[in-house]
């Protein structure tokens, strides 16, 4: 019996020591990574917080896509031609406008309206005035060297310049009560009135001249 039993005892006190030294590996390999406590609970509030503000984002871009129009032709009624931009209905600017050019449709009219006043200004490669025309309350005004007005077959109507005014329509009338006072000669190769009217050539604080 004692035979028997010594081997099972030696067998016993080995098993017992191999299990306590798995024990140990156990306990030395067993280990934690990560981020833990405070600190995971402050990473998880920043992703909910990108995540939120990337909704928040999103769905305010489509919310401006849809007020606004967009599309893959324009933006409401502006939309996108070939050779340019077409817009349908009416146009608030509030700031500058700068465009080679602005066409109405065929048969349409264009209307430039202003609550005070219109000016329209060219300028030469220097960037210095050459031509203005104003329009504002009670007062038209143009600037320009030489102003012209012709017929649609092109012959001269009216013309001004610093030198002279010339008025090439066939009869130039006068219909003011006051008549028409000139400072300075005047030359002519007729002057006549209505048939139903006399002429009168009058100068009240001078003399009168005619050749």
């Amino acid at each position: 019996m004692k035979k028997t039993e010594g081997p099972t005892e030696v067998t016993d006190a080995g098993s017992s020591r191999e299990s306590h030294n798995l024990g140990v590996f156990d306990v030395k390999t067993n280990f934690k990574t990560g981020i833990y406590g405070w600190r995971k609970r402050c990473l998880y509030i920043l992703v909910l917080t990108l995540l939120i503000m990337v909704i928040v984002n999103l769905a305010l871009t489509l919310w401006v896509l849809k007020v606004m129009e967009f599309s893959s032709e324009g933006m409401g009624q502006l939309k996108i031609v070939s050779g340019g931009l077409r817009l349908e209905g009416k146009a608030f600017v509030l700031d500058s406008l700068i465009a080679s050019s602005i066409r109405s449709r065929a048969g349409q009219p264009i209307i430039i309206e202003s609550s005070r006043n219109l000016t329209l200004t060219t300028r030469d490669a220097n960037g210095l005035l050459e031509n203005l025309i104003y329009l504002g309350n009670d007062r038209f005004e143009c600037l320009a060297n030489n102003f012209k007005i012709v017929d649609g077959k092109g012959n001269l109507l009216f013309s001004a310049n610093e030198d002279e005014i010339t008025v090439g329509a066939h009869v130039l009338r006068v219909t003011g009560i006051g008549g028409t006072m000139f400072k300075g000669s005047v030359q002519t190769p007729l002057v006549r009135t209505d048939s139903s009217h006399g002429l009168r050539l009058e100068s009240p604080t001078s003399s009168l001249e005619v050749r």
